[in-house]
């Protein structure tokens, strides 16, 4: 089987690749369940590490056991009908998880901080950098105000929030950043001093809450 991603160095034990320009190592072997001899985290044969240390060459990359190998998933093999390694199912395997790392560092590349305004044409607001619901909001479309928030927000790593009118619309992106573990700082306006003040919101914590208590 042709794999999509080829390996720059195999070891005894062990591939590594090379997805957006960091090093992957897929290293097997390892023991399961009470048999002797070393496991990892995820109790697998295969494991995949992500390197996390200082930038260096393939030649120089220490072994998986060093602390700038970060674990990120683990496989068990599977055997074909004569009760060997089944070597395509492993190469599907390692190509499906090399393809995630890859789809998910190419969205960690366009994420980025926002400061915008909640809904367009209430107030104006100097400095931002748009708004998160534009003036055509319809407040009972809540599907439809989920899709819009999703479609302004899914490159947010951070959230500067001015707080320009409907409840319902605030609701809606401060349910996204729970969600999505996003930290948001909501921005009121000060009618005394015609300035705007912070609340920063636990989203986070309030996920991790609710998800206790089984709403999700």
């Amino acid at each position: 089987m042709k794999k999509e991603y080829a390996w720059i160095k195999q070891e005894s034990d062990a591939e590594i690749y090379e997805v957006n320009g960091q090093y992957i190592k897929v290293v097997w072997g390892y023991s399961k369940g009470n048999d002797t001899g070393p496991h990892n985290q995820f109790d697998t044969n295969v494991c995949v590490f992500k390197w996390t240390g200082e930038k260096c060459t393939v030649d120089e990359l220490p072994g998986a056991m060093d602390s700038d190998w970060e674990a990120v998933e683990g496989f068990d093999f599977e055997v074909d009908d004569d009760g060997e390694v089944d070597w395509e199912a492993y190469a599907k395997n390692v190509d499906e998880i090399l393809a995630q790392i890859e789809k998910e560092d190419k969205k960690m590349e366009k994420m980025k901080k926002m400061r915008l305004g909640l809904c367009e044409g209430r107030h104006p607001i100097e400095g931002i950098e748009g708004y998160v619901f534009t003036s055509t909001l319809n407040p009972t479309d809540i599907a439809g105000m989920s899709l819009a928030c999703h479609d302004k927000l899914k490159y947010c790593n951070g959230l500067d929030l001015y707080v320009t009118g409907l409840t319902v619309a605030l609701v809606t992106v401060i349910n996204y950043c729970c969600h999505n573990y996003i930290p948001l700082t909501l921005w009121h306006f000060d009618r005394d001093t015609g300035d705007y003040y912070p609340q920063e919101v636990a989203t986070r914590v309030d996920y991790d809450l609710l998800q206790e208590a089984g709403y999700y």
